[in-house]
């Protein structure tokens, strides 16, 4: 299939039909590419070749979502069309699924840079593990849990092995499910509809992981609609490094620290 124009005309997805526009997205019956679920895991430059490519010449095996509603319609490219292969209603399933895609650019995260082209600041990119003491760490770990309590009204709480009661039935669930932390809501006392955030953060966890993991609960909990979910030990949230990053910048943390916004387990 190629590109009837090779600069920006309109590009067909096989059999589909659904008109898409190389500068701007186009939605037609009810359908848009959810493009957004990429944005911030790939350089722009690079994913907005792998969005061209993908339009105007799919190569088999490529993959795509389309949102379409409050759900995500995901697509195959084989047999020389496009076919739809399941819909999904989560955010993270459906990023799950396109990742899969072997055609994406190698994830783009290099050192002193995310790969949505926000730069760590060039001091904190020289600053090194040394000048930071465990007490400075520590520091790190309180201003952030006091940030998260500002921004999204929910106050982090540590949960470890001396807790005790209820908070010892939390931190061994976290552990059961290897995870860091969690993100949740219950209904308030005042209202039926008042809705307040929890987040439980395991405190036998090394501190700069600490630091990386209120960082992402400081996004999924300014999310609408409500987030609820573990934030694990191995495993970053999907499509919010770029958004933690951002969080995690006014503390000036040595640059190793954005690492962990990528981890993932082997």
């Amino acid at each position: 299939m190629g590109c009837p124009q090779a600069a920006c005309a309109t590009c067909w997805y096989g059999r589909s039909l659904v008109p898409v526009f190389l500068v701007e997205t186009t939605v037609s019956g009810g359908l848009v590419t959810a493009a957004h679920l990429l944005a911030g895991l790939y350089a722009g430059r690079d994913l907005e070749r792998y969005l061209v490519r993908q339009r105007c010449s799919p190569e088999p095996g490529m993959r795509r979502v389309d949102q379409a509603g409050g759900g995500y319609v995901c697509w195959l490219y084989e047999d020389s069309r496009w076919g739809r292969q399941a819909v999904m209603l989560d955010h993270s399933e459906a990023l799950s699924w396109w990742l899969g895609d072997p055609w994406l650019p190698n994830q783009q995260f290099e050192y002193g840079v995310l790969a949505d082209g926000a730069e760590i600041e060039a001091g904190q990119a020289q600053d090194s593990d040394a000048s930071l003491t465990p007490a400075r760490w520590e520091e790190a770990v309180a201003a952030l849990e006091f940030h998260v309590t500002l921004h999204t009204g929910v106050r982090p709480h540590e949960v470890g092995p001396e807790s005790t009661e209820t908070s010892a039935l939390v931190y061994q669930r976290l552990r059961d499910r290897r995870a860091a932390a969690q993100t949740y809501w219950y209904e308030g006392r005042s209202r039926w509809d008042d809705l307040r955030g929890a987040c439980p953060v395991r405190s036998d966890l090394p501190p700069m992981l600490r630091c990386v993991v209120l960082a992402e609960a400081a996004v999924l909990l300014s999310r609408r609609p409500h987030v609820e979910t573990y934030i694990a030990i191995g495993d970053a949230p999907a499509g919010i490094a770029a958004e933690a990053a951002n969080v995690l910048r006014p503390f000036g943390l040595p640059a190793r620290t954005y690492r962990l916004l990528l981890r993932s387990c082997p």
